[in-house]
């Protein structure tokens, strides 16, 4: 295969065909010189470089996609322990949040399959009440989008 055959896969293609290359090299104790075969008429180098251009990164002998910065801060958000659904789901146990604020009651129209679907996330979501499982979401959905 050269190098443009390769660059022709759709991306996920791309880094299996790479990533089980360097598997092969791994296993077979071979050098990065010898990345290069029968089959392939590309170097390590070359193909380093290319998945670098397509936003990979060589981490314990395998290519990775490089996280945006958007992509970093998301995952901590999801991470940060005073979330409250990493408080409620990784302690299993039921919360109570205390808001000083009163509880609006109002009358929304969704679609009937979303709201089948709000209705079975709330029955698998149990430790969380709807009430505070649609405010949380309210509020998270305004912060990521305003």
């Amino acid at each position: 295969m050269k190098i443009q055959e390769l660059k022709a896969l759709n991306e996920q293609e791309q880094v299996k065909f790479i990533n089980n290359r360097l598997a092969e090299l791994e296993e077979k104790k071979l050098t990065e010189k010898e990345f290069k075969c029968e089959l392939l008429s590309f170097s390590y180098n070359a193909a380093t470089k290319h998945m670098e251009e397509m936003g990979y990164e060589l981490r314990d002998g395998r290519f990775i996609k490089r996280l945006t910065a958007s992509e970093i801060e998301a995952l901590r958000r999801m991470l940060d322990h005073e979330n409250l659904f990493y408080r409620a789901f990784s302690l299993g146990a039921k919360i109570n949040i205390n808001r000083n604020d009163e509880v609006q009651a109002t009358t929304v129209r969704v679609y009937k399959q979303v709201w089948e679907d709000w209705n079975q996330f709330c029955k698998e979501k149990s430790a969380i009440s709807k009430e505070e499982l649609l405010t949380t979401a309210l509020e998270q959905f305004m912060r990521d989008y305003r």
